[in-house]
């Protein structure tokens, strides 16, 4: 993993998906990347979404 390219390189990364990282590890990145999102959002903007945390 790189520093985030024209992004703040506090908060994100650049992930170059070439063979070199497993698969199951990136979705695992993937998935809890994408919980951490969601978990900040407002309850009212994840139910306009049809999103619900676990």
């Amino acid at each position: 993993m790189l520093p985030g390219l024209y992004m703040n390189k506090k908060y994100w990364n650049t992930v170059i998906i070439d063979g070199s990282i497993p698969d199951d590890l990136l979705k695992s990145c993937f998935d809890k990347s994408y919980q951490l999102v969601i978990e900040k959002m407002p309850d009212k903007k994840q139910a306009e979404l049809n999103i619900f945390v676990n």
